[in-house]
């Protein structure tokens, strides 16, 4: 069973376990030119409906779980990798890596790796969050 969402006053349990439907999955592309851009979509969380503590222009996606062994071949998993070579990277915490990047044009983008427990199968592991914070209009 997926987990739970707050609203449980419907006929039926709602959960978001996707119930045969495809997994919310994002794309990201790189491109170099006319400038270098990266472009990440289509889903988003929007932050400012997040409680107890509302960020207001900020959006924000997650990496499925990631285990522990680093041995699969997908790109949140070989990102994982490349980021454990950082100085930065502490084995030991519940963030165990935060980077942020802050562009001219006012926008900003911070990359943070957490340890994780999947309960479903007792696996240790890591998820991947990145944060979105477009240039103000």
């Amino acid at each position: 069973m997926g987990r739970v969402w707050l609203k449980k006053d419907t006929k039926v349990e709602l959960t978001n376990d996707n119930e045969g439907s495809p997994p919310r999955l994002d794309v990201l592309e790189f491109s170099n030119a006319p400038i270098p851009s990266l472009t990440i979509q289509p889903y988003w969380l929007d932050l400012a409906t997040q409680h107890p503590s509302p960020s207001v222009g900020y959006y924000s996606f997650s990496s499925p779980f990631i285990s522990q062994e680093l041995d699969q071949t997908d790109p949140w998993t070989q990102l994982v990798k490349r980021l454990k070579k950082q100085a930065q990277w502490n084995n030991g915490a519940r963030t165990q890596y935060r980077r942020s990047f802050s562009f001219s044009n006012g926008a900003s983008l911070a990359i943070e790796v957490f340890a994780e427990e999947n309960y479903t199968n007792d696996k240790h592991g890591h998820s991947v969050r990145i944060t979105v914070h477009p240039k103000a209009a």
